[in-house]
């Protein structure tokens, strides 16, 4: 089973400073004095001599021909379905784009939204994701979860089937109840979305960590036997709820103590980071047989330096990290 060729990625959580109404208040302010302006008299009329204007075929780099990231192999654009838009690399450096919300942001059938509040999360598809990504404080950020009403929005989707990942403090947030006697991150209720529950400790897991997904179903079925890499960090322990096992609702363990999914399989929580930077992660929610393998994330950094390579002078590089001879 494979990933749809489009998500939605909502993730949940804090919040940026909206333009002050009084700051908007002036700028309205200046333009209308702007427009309220009296019109200048014309200007006296100017004949221009001759202009001749050629044109080439040749590529300016915003006409491409073929694309690779819709089809995940080279393609004619003709054949490209026209749902797919593609944005061309050079103008991406025209419009100085510096994240992945830049590039999207005009792109229809595109959607990659940092949710604030439960309205954002409204209208979402079964095959759109909510990600809940990781906390250094899980307790004050479910409590800020709540108080915006994104618990329900979230418990919503995922009881209409959407599909759900948290990574470990998100994974923590998914449980039935976070259990904190070590005084380490507070204690709190869960989402209620995975029969789990989590007890904080004072020794902290840290360590780089190689498992391989056992038998996952459903949403998440293309992790199923896949080796994974990446890396755990976290003070809680989280296993099975005992009373909800003795009332047959029990989370399907998918890497021991590492990640589980609910018994319906839309919702996954893992502790493991990185696993969306995996190149075998990704080949299998995102790839397709017989295509050029996914991009990751090592992919991007080195385009990102051969960039950064062909647009400073041989040696400027090089010059700024030398060390200093009069400090050597």
């Amino acid at each position: 089973m494979h990933a749809p060729q489009h998500h939605s990625l909502h993730r949940p959580f804090r919040h940026p400073q909206a333009l002050h109404p009084l700051a908007a208040a002036v700028l309205a302010a200046f333009c209308g004095t702007a427009l309220a302006q009296a019109t200048p008299p014309a200007a006296p009329t100017q004949t221009l001599g001759e202009v001749t204007v050629q044109s080439t075929t040749g590529d300016d780099g915003y006409a491409p021909a073929a694309s690779t990231s819709a089809t995940k192999g080279s393609a004619p654009l003709r054949d490209v379905p026209q749902a797919v838009n593609v944005v061309p690399e050079q103008l991406l450096r025209d419009q100085g784009a510096r994240s992945m919300e830049d590039a999207l942001r005009n792109v229809p059938g595109v959607r990659l939204l940092w949710a604030r509040s439960a309205a954002d999360l409204g209208g979402l598809k079964p095959s759109d994701w909510v990600v809940l990504p990781g906390s250094k404080s899980t307790a004050a950020d479910l409590a800020w979860l709540r108080a915006q009403g994104l618990d329900q929005a979230i418990a919503h989707h995922a009881g209409q089937g959407g599909t759900v990942l948290g990574v470990c403090g998100g994974l923590q947030m998914l449980g039935e109840a976070l259990i904190d006697t070590a005084g380490i991150d507070g204690n709190a209720p869960g989402l209620g979305l995975l029969p789990l529950v989590t007890t904080f400790e004072v020794a902290k897991t840290v360590q780089r960590t190689q498992a391989q997904f056992g038998g996952v179903q459903g949403a998440w079925a293309a992790l199923a036997g896949v080796p994974v890499t990446g890396y755990e960090i976290h003070h809680g322990q989280t296993a099975q709820h005992p009373a909800m096992a003795a009332k047959g609702d029990v989370a399907r363990e998918v890497i021991p103590s590492i990640a589980w999914q609910n018994p319906a399989g839309n919702v996954l929580g893992v502790y493991l980071h990185g696993l969306l930077e995996d190149p075998a992660a990704l080949q299998a929610l995102f790839g397709r047989a017989g295509a050029a393998p996914v991009p990751t994330l090592d992919v991007v950094f080195e385009g990102l330096a051969r960039m950064a390579e062909a647009s400073f002078a041989p040696g400027a590089l090089q010059a700024l990290i030398a060390p200093d001879p009069a400090t050597a």
